[in-house]
């Protein structure tokens, strides 16, 4: 009886939840469609910092001698932080990644699922994806089970999704905050300030914006405009 009385209400909680899953997938068939353009720009970036890294040192010494002598160490300043802080936001979310690929495993492991690691590795990798996350790999093993009767399976996945996009957005702001040298809680207000102003992207840009914000406030950028509109 007690077998049957779970079944019954374990159904009754996937109805309930399919709809919600229903309008989780159309948004996110929604940011697929728009992924060929997302990819084409990523795509043309790379090639441009590719030929931009070929004559780097020439782009630089003539970026240089634009510049007054005065701000010369100023601006060494904010190239190093900015370097700095960029190999840390990669070095995160690559821990991030991480982190999120071992409790995919933990969790299928529980589960007793197969393709195990192949999942978990998949499910990393997606992490720091912006809009699709470990969704990409979640929600199509989600309405799969569903479709195939798989009902009880499919509500254990819909947790472990749960879990794992809370202990990942929970641990974003101390790992990127150790990573870029920012406290956690500038991160987390970037973040949330982020996602109110830009949707989901704002969990990329609002770190980043952080990040150049932190970089002019140690070169004492803004004290140096606010010196000038003095002198005006």
């Amino acid at each position: 009886e007690f077998t049957h009385y779970l079944h019954m209400n374990t159904e009754k909680l996937a109805e309930i939840l399919s709809g919600k899953l229903s309008l989780f997938a159309n948004g996110m068939i929604k940011a697929i469609a728009a992924l060929p353009s997302q990819l084409l720009i990523m795509v043309i970036a790379l090639i441009a910092t590719f030929f931009l890294s070929l004559d780097l040192l020439t782009l630089k010494s003539r970026a240089v001698s634009l510049i007054p002598q005065r701000y010369h160490q100023k601006l060494k300043i904010m190239v190093d932080d900015l370097y700095k802080s960029s190999i840390g936001f990669i070095k995160a979310q690559i821990i991030l990644a991480a982190i999120t690929g071992l409790v995919i495993m933990l969790g299928l492991v529980i589960l007793r699922a197969d393709y195990i690691v192949i999942t978990a590795l998949l499910g990393g990798l997606a992490s720091p994806i912006p809009v699709l996350g470990v969704g990409a790999v979640f929600i199509p093993l989600i309405f799969f089970n569903l479709i195939s009767g798989n009902t009880y399976f499919a509500v254990s996945l819909l947790v472990l999704f749960a879990v794992v996009v809370v202990i990942k957005h929970s641990l974003e702001p101390k790992v990127l905050g150790q990573n870029i040298g920012i406290n956690p809680l500038s991160v987390l207000i970037s973040l949330y300030v982020g996602y109110q102003a830009l949707g989901v992207y704002g969990f990329i840009l609002g770190p980043f914006v952080l990040i150049i914000y932190n970089t002019l406030l140690k070169a004492k950028a803004f004290a140096w405009v606010f010196k000038n509109e003095g002198t005006d």
